[in-house]
């Protein structure tokens, strides 16, 4: 439990700092990401599903694809000055994930 509150926290954290560059303030930023977080806790009876059984495949959203956004945050927050350390290790992880052959799978089989 505590790593999907310190993982929530850090995302929000990063998020906030990144959106900051941009002039927009906590308070504007905040409804939208309770709302985000409505839509995500849906994923995550599916995501369990997929990791008991081992059926990662997907024709939805495959984790090349997601791989592919997480860069596009990477290198977002790299060029904002707000630096890498919270998106680097899931950067690393799909990453991994993607070189031993999940990228057409869905984001469950990063837990492989």
């Amino acid at each position: 439990m505590l790593g999907i509150m310190w993982s929530t926290m850090s995302g929000y954290l990063l998020a906030l700092a990144l959106v900051g560059t941009e002039g927009v303030t906590a308070e504007r930023f905040t409804p939208l990401a309770l709302g985000w977080l409505d839509a995500v806790k849906g994923f995550l009876p599916r995501m369990g599903e997929e990791t008991a059984t081992g059926a990662y495949e997907t024709e939805v959203s495959s984790l090349d694809l997601k791989a592919d956004g997480l860069a596009l945050l990477f290198e977002a927050s790299r060029a904002q000055g707000i630096g890498t350390a919270v998106p680097r290790p899931i950067r690393d992880l799909f990453d991994r994930a993607v070189a031993q052959g999940h990228g057409t799978q869905g984001i469950s089989s990063v837990s492989r």
